[in-house]
């Protein structure tokens, strides 16, 4: 899937939003002022962060929309949430795999 459409600056608070939802991987869905709160980014971005939001729920396969329950992560897609930390948010190899390794403790094939 190509997000060539999303531009920077969204895209990075999407990033942040991400990491933010696999570290809560196993629990119910995260509501989004809980959300918003956990991410580091640019407070001052009002809009920018809700098109963040809006493109993790509407535009991904790996993040389910909970409606008012906020969002979460679909655990099924491990390959695709991978992929997107590596190349969208050029996170470090080693750390997207240390974040995701708990998602699929028996081990991850991409």
């Amino acid at each position: 899937m190509s997000y060539d459409h999303i531009d920077t600056e969204v895209r990075t608070i999407a990033c942040s939003f991400l990491s933010v939802l696999a570290d809560h991987w196993g629990k119910k869905p995260m509501e989004k002022e809980l959300l918003f709160s956990r991410a580091s980014y640019d407070r001052g971005k009002g809009d920018r962060t809700k098109e963040a939001y809006d493109f993790l729920r509407k535009e991904t396969d790996f993040v389910l929309d909970y409606g008012p329950k906020g969002l979460g992560l679909n655990t099924s897609n491990l390959a695709e949430i991978r992929r997107f930390f590596l190349e969208q948010c050029g996170y470090p190899k080693v750390w997207v795999d240390s974040k995701l390794k708990h998602l699929h403790p028996g081990g991850m094939e991409y």
